[in-house]
């Protein structure tokens, strides 16, 4: 018997569901025709696999997903209890970017803590319950394969648990990758732009892949940003406390700027500001105290109403005003 032991955990196929809600748990929801043709082509992908043992959420969708695989292996679909998908007491909403449920006063006392999360199963109870749903698999079939069927947000936090990473989810990463994938889908059509006027068929081949994906794509980054802009929570103070918690070396580029505007030369200007910079970052005395000091040595004059101006975060978001008001005009 082979002393590698591996556990498959499997998502649900597409669901059947025409009216766009958050079902969670509830019943009724089946796979597609699309979702059990996922189920087949995902039993034929474990055909050669050494799987003895099959378990599901108990939910009808995870069921049948399970069952091709387990017809492979003449199995019988095990239902654990644990694999369940995660409770949310938005189950039965529309619950998507537009549709209003985030402007319901009723919603927001459920959304006031996305790190737990407050509107549904506490994160670290979904771990829990995988983990201990894939350490009993695993030891069931010691030396073998074992598929686990269950839903997207068990497996993504039972993965995240077992990678030793937070629970929580960040949709901003989410966008940040996507934006790779549209702008890589951009790049082959612009390359085709100096060819436009012979309008053959290799530019066509490749802009009836590349566009379509990058509009989709665009679309849901839309969606994205929308959901995270609307439920932003923007704490001014703790902000600023951020800022300040770095004694000032985020400014320390635009000093050495100042600096040299102020006459110095770069090479002296990096001295002192480098100096200046790694005494902060070791001793946690302020920058523009080492600043002086380091100015002082070497006796060097510093402007300080400059730089105090150049030193204010106010200085780098003074022209936002403008591009927003371009943005709006846009709309």
């Amino acid at each position: 018997m082979s002393r590698r032991t591996v556990v498959h955990l499997l998502r649900h196929g597409e669901v059947d569901n025409p009216g766009k809600v958050l079902y969670g748990r509830l019943p009724g929801f089946v796979l597609s025709s699309t979702g059990e043709r996922m189920a087949e082509v995902a039993a034929d992908a474990l055909r050669r696999h050494d799987v003895v043992l099959v378990r599901s959420s108990p939910l009808e969708r995870a069921r049948q997903t399970a069952e091709p695989i387990a017809r492979v292996f003449d199995a019988q679909v095990e239902v654990d209890e644990r694999l369940i998908e995660s409770e949310n007491v938005f189950e039965g909403l529309q619950f998507g970017v537009g549709d209003g449920s985030l402007r319901r006063p009723t919603h927001w006392r459920h959304l006031r803590n996305p790190m737990q999360p407050s509107w549904g199963e506490p994160y670290a109870e979904v771990a829990a319950r995988m983990l201990a749903a894939i350490a009993d698999a695993r030891c069931a079939a010691r030396g073998h394969e074992v598929v686990l069927v269950s839903h997207q947000l068990p497996i993504w936090i039972g993965r995240r648990a077992l990678e030793g990473r937070r629970l929580w989810h960040r949709p901003d990463r989410r966008i940040c990758g996507l934006a790779r994938v549209v702008r890589a889908q951009i790049v082959p059509v612009m390359e085709g732009i100096p060819l436009w006027h012979e309008r053959d068929i290799s530019h066509s081949s490749v802009e009836r892949i590349a566009l379509p994906d990058a509009a989709v794509g665009t679309d849901y980054l839309l969606h994205l940003t929308s959901r995270l802009v609307n439920g932003l929570v923007v704490n001014v103070e703790r902000m600023r406390a951020n800022l300040e918690s770095t004694g000032g070396l985020i400014y320390s580029s635009a000093v050495l700027l100042e600096l040299v505007e102020s006459g110095l030369s770069r090479e002296d200007a990096y001295a002192i500001t480098q100096a200046a910079a790694m005494e902060t970052w070791q001793t946690g005395v302020p920058f523009r105290e080492t600043l002086r000091r380091h100015a002082a040595d070497r006796g060097l004059p510093l402007d300080e109403p400059r730089l105090d101006e150049v030193s204010r975060p106010e200085r780098y978001v003074e022209r936002l005003t403008p591009v927003f008001d371009r943005l709006a005009a846009l709309t």
